[in-house]
């Protein structure tokens, strides 16, 4: 076990910010996507004790949407439960409910949250993250051709789209931009 938390990622002034790997004292362990020194976008954590794993969607640094589930450890000791009663149980009749359609019940509530969280993220998430060096070099260039001389732009808008060209799913900040 560690002595401390570890935490190993991208950083950005300062604070755990893009894509990153903690593993916690306890030997919990979470892996995924940081903002602002937060849990946000796609993840998964490993609960040691429990054996358990949660998958999904966390927003503000707690998980929101996803899947709960048992790990199987065939290297793992069994745990054996504490028997509390020593007479017979018989368990009543208990009606079965199932969900109609667990997949797109999941889907819907991960494509809510995401759409939730897009302007929040597209605000918070460093460029870097979003571009990489020659896509930067174009923005760049393309602010310095839209401010000119006097080098200053005035934001009259934000609006986010997504790129359907690109073979991962990235979202764009694309700026509505007013010289002075």
């Amino acid at each position: 076990m560690c002595i401390r938390d570890r935490y190993e990622g991208q950083w950005c002034m300062g604070k755990r910010s893009g894509y990153g790997v903690l593993t916690k004292r306890n030997g919990d362990h979470f892996e995924g996507h940081w903002i602002d020194d937060k849990r946000e976008g796609q993840g998964s954590y490993f609960y040691n004790l429990q054996n358990k794993v949660f998958v999904g969607e966390w927003v503000d640094d707690m998980p929101k949407c996803g899947v709960y589930s048992e790990c199987e450890d065939p290297l793992a000791a069994k745990r054996v439960l504490k028997q509390h009663f020593e007479d017979a149980y018989q368990q009543p009749e208990i009606p079965s409910i199932k969900l109609a359609n667990p997949a797109r019940v999941l889907n819907e509530a991960l494509e809510e949250t995401r759409k939730d969280r897009l302007f929040t993220r597209a605000r918070l998430i460093p460029l870097f993250e979003l571009y990489n060096e020659e896509e930067l070099q174009d923005l760049v260039s393309e602010f310095k051709a839209a401010a000119g001389e006097n080098e200053t732009i005035s934001f009259l808008s934000l609006i986010h789209i997504s790129e359907p060209t690109r073979q991962a799913e990235i979202s764009y900040a694309v700026f509505c931009l007013k010289k002075k």
